[in-house]
């Protein structure tokens, strides 16, 4: 049996819609204690770890069988799913742990209005897994061949390299800027799993370009005062390297996770003040950080609980949506998508376009999440944004979109750049992984738009220079592990 046949979606049957209504059952049941706060919340938390498991178990859908389970964990089902469980789901225990236990939290937060705030989460969480599963085809994967006879550890080193390059040509023609900082996430992206290719293949040779590679991203992303830079480099990292070294990545990863969390807020909590707020070069910034956590001037314990608290979870400010419409102000319809469409017409046709950001920030500003005068940035995210639009539907629809935005951009990756290794790691997670949570419909319809031109306009630029050509039908062995609904084993 083909490859073709192992990625086929199964003909839909009472199983496979089963599996998709019980996406929605934690949500059901959290409803249904609404007068139960602390339990309703504690069931909407605990949803989105069912959610996560049903679904790459292969219990709602098979996983497509062209591959081991731990061999495509780049692609929306774990990677997209994954980052949207943490960041906007599974990271609200803590600021939750310090209202309900710890009297702390900041602003009026209550435990019902936190519980319903989650409820929303969860419901977008099995929405977006019900879009991703729905698109969920690679039957076509691989149909178009990048032509290359470097293994796959050197080719991915010199397109990171290249994409550096080519962002920098963008950047001198005007007109171009908007695919500068796409082409360097690609170019991150390409050097850290060339990186962790040259490792598992113990390409000695490209294991010291790798170190060297590696080594700047690193300094890269602490210099671009973002936490999200360093987390995801090293997080890419291990991720590739997982299927090689499964228990010493699992050991690696939860070490580095609490190194990350002690010592990066406290490191960019200065760094910002340094640089962003007194003018102080980058390299100089990042100096006086180190220095000032190793010789103990910062609390690294405040600063962690603050970051898992706060900057790690956004429920604070969902709450704040939540109350505020429609209570006090009417829910705003498709006036927000409206916008969204708008703010992907370069500005350079229309001169008197609103200022995307200035956009954004006023649903922040009408619903009393941050005052005017603050330099806070309280964009809504994804979640907000589809509630201020239309409530429990508004969240169901965005959530159903991007989920099926997301497989479509893996798909097309994987058909048009060679399969898997390239498209589904290298160009859907630097085009698309990262950008599928940019805050507010306006921003994220933006980056999704020009995400999908530059991607496009990679594949005719690669098949115009004769590297890209029509590979056909291949053939592969099917797994059947991964087709039979059993769970993965590690």
């Amino acid at each position: 049996m083909t490859s073709r046949d192992a990625a086929m979606p199964m003909q839909a049957d009472h199983t496979e819609w089963a599996g998709y209504v019980g996406l929605y059952v934690p949500a059901l049941l959290a409803w249904v204690l609404v007068a139960a706060p602390i339990l309703s919340y504690a069931v909407a938390w605990l949803g989105s770890g069912w959610i996560l498991w049903l679904s790459i178990t292969g219990r709602v859908r098979p996983l497509p069988g062209d591959r081991t389970w731990d061999e495509q964990l780049f692609r929306p089902l774990f990677l997209t799913q994954g980052m949207f469980a943490v960041y906007l789901c599974l990271s609200s225990v803590f600021y939750v742990w310090e209202v309900v236990m710890m009297g702390g939290g900041t602003g009026p937060s209550t435990i019902e209005t936190l519980a319903a705030a989650q409820r929303y989460s969860l419901l977008g969480h099995a929405a977006l897994v019900h879009g991703i599963l729905v698109t969920m085809d690679y039957r076509r994967s691989g149909e178009w061949e990048i032509a290359t006879r470097l293994p796959r550890s050197r080719f991915l080193l010199a397109a990171g390299v290249g994409s550096i390059v080519l962002g920098f040509i963008f950047s001198q023609l005007p007109g171009l800027g908007q695919f500068v900082n796409k082409l360097r996430a690609l170019a991150a992206v390409a050097g850290i799993l060339g990186f962790a290719y040259a490792l598992r293949n113990e390409d000695g040779l490209m294991i010291l370009v790798g170190i060297g590679l590696y080594g700047w991203i690193l300094v890269e992303s602490l210099l671009s005062g973002w936490k999200e830079a360093p987390i995801v480099a090293v997080g890419l990292l291990l991720l590739a390297l997982y299927p090689a070294y499964k228990r010493t990545t699992i050991a690696v990863g939860l070490g580095a996770a609490v190194v990350l969390i002690s010592l990066l807020p406290a490191y960019n909590a200065t760094f910002r003040q340094l640089s962003w707020d007194q003018g102080v070069a980058a390299e100089d910034a990042a100096q006086e950080a180190f220095e000032r956590i190793e010789t103990g001037q910062v609390d690294l314990g405040d600063t962690a609980w603050e970051f898992l608290t706060g900057r790690f979870t956004i429920i604070n400010n969902r709450v704040r949506y939540i109350e505020h419409t429609p209570e006090h102000h009417p829910y705003y319809g498709f006036s927000i998508v409206k916008q969204g469409v708008q703010s992907i017409i370069p500005r350079v046709f229309w001169p008197g376009k609103p200022v995307t950001e200035r956009l954004a920030m006023e649903r922040a500003y009408e619903n009393q999440v941050v005052v005017q005068a603050s330099r806070a940035s309280a964009k809504p995210s994804v979640i907000a944004d589809g509630y201020l639009s239309a409530g429990a539907l508004g969240v169901f629809l965005a959530c159903l979109v991007l989920g099926s935005v997301a497989g479509v951009a893996s798909r097309l990756a994987e058909r048009w750049f060679g399969g898997y290794e390239i498209g589904g790691q290298i160009v859907y997670v630097g085009l698309f992984a990262g950008t599928l949570l940019t805050a507010s419909f306006e921003f994220l319809m933006n980056a999704l738009f020009w995400s999908f031109v530059l991607m496009g306009l990679l594949a005719i630029g690669l098949w115009l220079a004769g590297l890209l050509h029509w590979a056909g039908k291949r053939t592969q062995t099917r797994n059947p592990s991964l087709v039979t609904g059993q769970a993965p084993k590690t």
